[in-house]
């Protein structure tokens, strides 16, 4: 994995299971930005089953960070499948599309952002627990919704979670209207609701408990919210998503926004099937997709905004592109829609799919045809002579085009060539639809989701480190450098210092403290080291004794009152001692206390009962709830 799955959600999980393994709950993080409030972030995985899982049963590092990246892409294909199956789609299909969203745009772009890859995985089985809450309705059904419900919006972004509720309180309301049993309808609506609130209840409180004390509590800018749209050139993706990885091509966002692809073999095919055989749903379904595809424009049509200016919590996201995510569930429905039609009546489509594959093909060929006239070296190379994948996605456009349409020219020949000798079955249509996507993804993968450096060598590098929490030196460092030479960056840079147990001015978290924002602004640090704790007198002696992300203990010596800074900011649940006895902090951004002359041993602890409370609780929850509902569900069946 890379970009910020390594530098950030690898740390943060890491940091989870280090503190779980030494029996401490990490309240405070001290290694990133002069320490924040690790409970306040809801993006941390804290607060979401799967992580705590991992952290709690091994010692988390790069290969258990894979596996949890991983069971993702398996929950999000069965989902998908599932829901399939539940809209009526017969098996091959589901199963043929299951796999095909897995592999899709949003996920291979999208692969360097965890939360959005998990939220991209739980929707279709929050989508299909919003139907079950309607068909069946019983006591497992509802647990389950509840269930799924809270996993998608713990465990991914908050922004797609907002979309989805959306979508399903919209379904929930004209089901109502038409509903003969609005009553009971309606209780369990209020059930689903009031369960999903129990389990968040605890990832919302601390983070409402931490609101004000940070600079996204009051949401974003219109410029944030229209900001990172999927642009009119993003559009390429449809059909040649290798254009998205390009270096040298400006598409206006960044390279995790701009891909949707899902195949191009049933393209031709779809807006046919749309305008004379879809189903009123599919169609239904199709004006959703279109719609979020627009509103994924950002501020080049005015949806977005009028969303942000009039719709409820629709200001506090940024990034317009994450619409496009409903729209690419939205297509993969009505592709596999497509594929069914098809595929139902396969002797009578043959011949439509022989003659729409020559014609595409041919169109092919002139491309290629063009990309040679214009770029002749490219037949003197190999399709993959680039001796780094950097190199091969900085080709230049031709290249691009070249690369590009012989792959696709090459599922088509195959598929022609199985048609004309009557071999090409359902099943082998699948695998070729499958095979596009699959092969989209593989050339794509270096670019958002695996990184040029072998798991084993990054875990040898991480190794070498030390573990738990030792005293760190007395300097602060900051992040080093995206491109630099050391043996951890790239792909950890911004937060190395959780790996070298140092404390960094600066760091990858998804939020600042004000506080934090104050001293930034004021330019105090320097590229150069800047003390952990620094007394006035320059005739003072300390040390730290004792470290923990939550406590660290410092032994004095001064000759006169003096006081002791931490770098370490300020924050309301802080408490400090001196020599056992309650100290008034000194009121500033950061850490600092008085003392009066002598020796004293001074500790600065991170506590407050009610959110290790909150914290056990939402364990405690979780844990109940999973076991009930699995029970439920085996007495179901």
């Amino acid at each position: 994995m890379k970009w910020d799955n390594m530098d950030a959600m690898f740390q943060w999980h890491r940091y989870i299971s280090e503190c779980f393994h030494q029996g401490i709950l990490p309240l405070w993080c001290p290694y990133s930005r002069l320490g924040y409030p690790f409970f306040g972030d809801p993006q941390s995985g804290l607060y979401y089953p799967v992580t705590l899982l991992f952290a709690l049963l091994y010692k988390y590092n790069v290969f258990t960070a894979n596996a949890e990246f991983s069971i993702h892409l398996i929950i999000a294909s069965t989902g998908m499948y599932k829901l399939l199956k539940v809209l009526k789609y017969d098996e091959l299909p589901a199963v043929t599309f299951g796999i095909v969203y897995a592999l899709s745009g949003i996920f291979v772009s999208n692969a360097m952002h965890y939360t959005l890859f998990v939220s991209a995985a739980w929707t279709p089985w929050f989508f299909l627990a919003q139907l079950n809450i309607e068909r069946k309705g019983d006591t497992a059904s509802l647990m389950q919704a509840i269930l799924l419900t809270a996993l998608m919006i713990c465990g991914g972004y908050i922004a797609l979670a907002i979309i989805n509720c959306y979508i399903a309180l919209f379904y929930h309301l004209l089901r109502l209207l038409k509903s003969n049993t609005r009553a009971i309808y309606f209780k369990r609506l209020t059930l689903y609701n009031l369960g999903v609130l129990l389990l968040t209840f605890t990832y919302f409180a601390v983070f409402i408990i931490n609101m004000e004390y940070i600079d996204r509590g009051n949401g974003v800018s219109l410029v944030g919210a229209n900001f990172n749209a999927f642009t009119l050139k993003s559009f390429i993706s449809f059909v040649f998503p290798l254009f998205t990885t390009n270096l040298n091509l400006n598409f206006g966002n960044d390279i995790s926004m701009r891909n949707i692809y899902f195949g191009f073999l049933l393209l031709p095919f779809t807006g046919y099937y749309l305008i004379k055989y879809s189903s009123p749903f599919e169609k239904v379904i199709s004006f959703i997709g279109i719609l979020f595809l627009l509103i994924s424009l950002g501020d080049l049509i005015p949806l977005r905004t009028w969303l942000y200016n009039f719709v409820p919590l629709m200001n506090t996201f940024r990034f317009a592109s994450i619409f496009r995510f409903i729209a690419e569930l939205c297509f993969i429905i009505l592709a596999c829609g497509t594929f069914e039609w098809i595929t139902n009546n396969w002797k009578q489509q043959l011949s439509i799919v022989k003659r729409g594959y020559i014609v595409y093909a041919i169109l092919l060929i002139i491309m290629i045809t063009s990309a040679i006239i214009f770029n002749p070296q490219i037949i003197f190379a190999p399709i993959f002579s680039a001796d780094k994948w950097d190199n091969f996605y900085q080709s230049n456009i031709w290249n691009l085009i070249f690369n590009q349409s012989a792959i696709h020219l090459s599922l088509l020949l195959i598929l022609i060539g199985f048609a004309f000798f009557n071999k090409l079955k359902p099943s082998v249509f699948a695998m070729l639809i499958i095979a596009d996507v699959l092969s989209a993804s593989l050339l794509n993968q270096f670019s958002t989701v695996c990184l040029n450096k072998k798991t084993t060598e990054l875990q040898i590098a991480i190794n070498q480190y030390p573990a738990g929490f030792p005293i760190p030196g007395n300097e602060i460092i900051g992040s080093q450098s995206e491109t630099g030479t050391d043996d951890i960056a790239s792909p950890i840079w911004h937060n190395a210092g959780f790996i070298k147990k140092q404390i960094t001015f600066n760091g990858n978290n998804s939020f600042n403290l004000k506080t934090y924002n104050n001293i930034a602004d004021k330019n105090i640090f320097e590229a150069t080291a800047y003390p952990f704790a620094t007394m006035r007198d320059s005739a003072s002696l300390f040390q730290c004794t004792s470290f923990s992300p939550n406590k660290f203990t410092f032994s004095l010596i001064n000759n006169r009152a003096d006081t002791l800074k931490l770098m370490q900011m300020n924050y309301p649940f802080w408490n400090i001692k001196v020599d056992g006895k309650r100290a008034d902090k000194i009121n500033s951004e950061l850490l600092q206390v008085k003392v009066d002359s002598g020796k004293h041993i001074v500790s600065f602890s991170f506590e407050n009962k009610w959110i290790k409370w909150l914290l056990y609780l939402n364990l405690f929850l979780w844990s109940s709830f999973i076991i009930a509902t699995i029970s439920s569900s085996i007495k179901r069946f």
